[in-house]
């Protein structure tokens, strides 16, 4: 009796992980066929979660940017939105159910969820001015984003389901590409404040407002990550067509800002940007690398193991890794 039991369990098992959502094959419009499938390079030696096996990012589709979805192995690469106006600047809820993005289909840029499948779109914002770069919250409950409803570009938090949006920062210039803090209670950002584009980070309530870096070389924007261990933010810089990923003391976010002397340099040529930490905080995804193509790698965080996922004629780039 306890074998019958036995195999009817592995049975039922085997079923749902068959249905499981966001395992199924590649949608055929998919942009490429997963490089990192195959070859004997992998990205970790650990089990990863479900949530930190996926990875979204933009990419570019019939002469638009699209939000596509993929395993954090490059496999089961698929295209989820499907608009002639742009679909970008995508991110993960924690857990794993929702992606948040950036719009143009409305005429200006709003921000939308949407499920796994692409589906279930729901629309947040409802202003006058472009909403862009948004991210969910550790625990899922906000979003943080990038708006010019006021004239000039700052950082606004909301709630999860859009309400009560709120401006976190007010100067006379350029933020872009806010990102959490692990714990939750902070968020760093690129500025413009200084003449040149620097890292900065301020509390979720807009108090104490930091620079993390001086001298940095960040230009273009200012895509930044941190890592979930909390020890490391990661930025790109350099000159036009030839940024690196670099690695940032998070005690810079308490007692900076740090100089290029402080920085740990991971990638060497290829223009890499975007950089997004993996849940272990051991590895890095980024758009960029030594294709002529704009592809999306992993590496480890010591510049070991780089491995090209995407290998697609057209660009692909901003990924973000679920946590």
């Amino acid at each position: 009796m306890k074998q019958i039991q036995l195999v009817l369990a592995v049975f039922v098992l085997s079923a749902l992980a068959c249905n499981a959502p966001g395992l199924k094959g590649a949608d055929p419009a998919s942009t490429n066929a997963g490089a990192g499938a195959s070859g004997d390079a992998t990205p970790t030696q650990k089990p990863i979660t479900p949530v930190g096996d996926l990875i979204v990012y933009t990419c570019f589709v019939d002469g638009s940017d699209e939000v596509c979805l993929m395993n954090a192995d490059g496999s089961e690469q698929r295209q989820l939105t499907r608009d002639v106006a742009t679909d970008f600047y995508a991110g993960l809820s924690p857990d794993g159910q929702k992606i948040v993005f950036s719009t143009r289909r409305d005429g200006q840029f709003e921000i939308y969820t949407m499920d796994l499948q692409g589906e279930n779109l729901t629309r947040l914002t409802e202003k006058k001015g472009d909403n862009y770069a948004p991210s969910f919250s550790p625990d899922g409950s906000q979003i943080v984003y990038i708006s010019n409803v006021t004239g000039d570009q700052n950082v606004w938090v909301m709630n999860a389901d859009g309400s009560n949006p709120t401006q976190l920062t007010d100067r006379r210039s350029e933020e872009y590409d806010p990102t959490w803090s692990p714990d939750g209670k902070r968020i760093a950002f690129a500025s413009s404040y200084t003449g040149t584009n620097e890292l900065y980070v301020i509390n979720v309530d807009g108090t104490n407002l930091v620079q993390v870096t001086a001298d940095s070389g960040m230009r273009e924007g200012g895509r930044s990550d941190w890592s979930p261990d909390g020890q490391w933010l990661a930025i790109y810089a350099g000159v036009q067509g030839d940024k690196n990923i670099f690695l940032i003391p998070a005690s810079c976010a308490d007692n900076g800002p740090c100089g290029p002397a402080k920085y740990t340099q991971v990638t060497s040529g290829g223009n890499a940007k975007a950089p997004s930490f993996s849940p272990d905080s051991q590895r890095i995804a980024f758009a960029g690398g030594p294709t002529k193509n704009n592809d999306i790698f992993i590496i480890n965080v010591d510049g070991t193991g780089l491995l090209q996922l995407t290998s697609g004629l057209l660009s692909e780039w901003q990924p973000r890794w679920g946590r």
